[in-house]
């Protein structure tokens, strides 16, 4: 809810599965803590802590749609 509140778009889990499905520039990313990302994650997830990623984290694809959880 707050995503929406912030303006920002959400995805369904069957969207996202879709979207990797058919090879569509994709890139999900994980910003909890590390051990939280070991237990448990999407697959494929990359784990980013959101205060200190850098530009080089990001896909080099410019219409990549970026998809972080938590």
């Amino acid at each position: 809810m707050l995503a929406r509140l912030m303006g920002l778009k959400t995805i369904s889990p069957r969207n996202l599965n879709r979207m990797a499905q058919n090879a569509e520039a994709v890139c999900v990313i994980d910003v909890n803590s590390r051990q939280s990302c070991m237990k448990s994650h999407v697959p494929g997830a990359r784990n980013l802590a959101p205060s200190v990623f850098l530009k080089s984290d990001l896909p080099p694809q410019k219409n990549a749609t970026l998809v972080f959880y938590c």
